[in-house]
């Protein structure tokens, strides 16, 4: 029992930033008074709970129970004041200097709903290759979306798995593989749009594209690079790679692991981040509790499912205080054109996407703002993107 409530307290919080040094004061409070008043209060504490005390009415000869307490709405202020009080005390870092080219503390720029293509629009090229990326600027994406791993030899490579089973005709871990070891797999071999019919993409060139292959192909265009390796090694690599080619203005940089993008800010406080896993949880928890206005976002973005689960998570009331606190949100992964419809129709500041073609002709047809700078409607515009 003790063990099951340690690892629930424990992930409470890490969810509201408390951190293991108040795991006891929280577990303590629970056990001996949390848990035997809500038992109580539900009738679960069984036959071995206390009877209420006897009470006699002096002179009359009367004896009734006195009143068991009733704690739920002292319980309910407690945990709410907790809440205020975790989040308060325990804001994450933001360091000084310009927080990126999205958002800006206290205004959301307003170009428009962004197209952002999904590792390139993998509904439509092979994922996170060059090729898909230069399809996806010709259609006119506002934004590619990549993931990137370190190799053996310390490169930082666009793939999103931490193999190169699924998506080359190699196998093996990107982490024990040199950059020539990887550069020599075809990255389009496994890619098919027909359900495996067939393979157009196989023996045509496509290679695992570097970081710093991208950032010099595309030099205008605003890029989100996910962190997959909770590594901060990853994070150094990266920020070099982005400095090396200038491209702080242009760039947002991701991951679900908090310790790596935290790191991350901290070598490098002028690039903009979207908030990591516990970030966004702890923001959607507090909107639930209506207490956003205690929260202090490290990055300039919520990146989001529109649900997680049966949960549903983002909602206009979401966007709403997102934007009070200088937040965009950008919703993921979602490829149906209703549906696009409907989150952009709600508000969502960006959709990420497998196929960005979708997402522009359904902006289009809303009537929604353009596309922001470094975009093109016209294929032939950008010839070589």
């Amino acid at each position: 029992f003790f063990f099951k409530e340690e690892m629930r307290i424990r992930v409470f919080c890490r969810v509201l930033g408390l951190g293991d040094v108040y795991k006891g004061q929280v577990l303590g409070l629970w056990v001996t008074t949390g848990a035997p008043y809500l038992f109580r209060r539900l009738g679960l504490a069984g036959d071995d709970a206390p009877a209420p005390a006897a009470v006699q009415r002096p002179g009359s000869g009367e004896t009734r129970h006195a009143a068991t307490p009733r704690p739920l709405f002292a319980g309910a202020a407690l945990a709410v004041l907790l809440v205020a009080a975790g989040t308060a005390v325990a804001r994450p870092p933001v360091h000084e200097g310009v927080p990126g080219s999205v958002a800006r503390p206290g205004e959301v720029p307003s170009t428009g709903p962004l197209v952002i293509a999904h590792r390139g629009g993998a509904g439509l090229r092979p994922e996170n290759t060059l090729e898909a990326f230069r399809h996806a600027v010709a259609l006119g994406a506002d934004w590619l979306e990549l993931d990137v791993h370190l190799t053996a030899d310390g490169e930082v490579v666009v793939i999103h798995d931490e193999t190169v089973d699924r998506t080359t005709d190699g196998k093996g871990s990107v982490h024990d593989m040199t950059l020539a070891e990887i550069k020599s797999l075809d990255a389009g071999y496994r890619w098919t749009a027909d359900g495996g019919r067939t393979f157009p993409y196989r023996g045509r060139g496509l290679s695992v594209p570097t970081l710093d292959e991208v950032l010099a192909a595309f030099p205008e265009t605003p890029i989100l690079i996910e962190l997959k390796d909770d590594d901060p090694a990853l994070a150094e690599a990266v920020a070099a790679r982005i400095r090396r080619h200038e491209a702080g203005d242009r760039v947002m940089v991701a991951s679900f692991h908090d310790r790596t993008l935290q790191h991350f800010r901290a070598i490098a406080p002028g690039i903009a981040t979207s908030l990591a896993h516990d970030e966004s949880l702890r923001f959607v928890i507090l909107q639930r509790l209506g207490l956003t206005a205690f929260y202090q976002p490290p990055g300039v973005a919520l990146q989001v499912p529109e649900y997680s689960g049966r949960l549903k998570v983002f909602s206009g009331g979401l966007v709403r205080l997102a934007h009070e606190r200088g937040l965009e949100v950008h919703v993921w992964t979602v490829n149906d054109a209703r549906k696009m419809e409907q989150l952009l129709m709600e508000g969502a500041d960006g959709i990420l996407t497998d196929y960005p073609d979708r997402a522009l002709a359904v902006r289009r047809l809303a009537g929604l703002l353009t596309p922001g700078p470094g975009a093109s409607r016209d294929p032939a515009a950008r010839p070589g993107r």
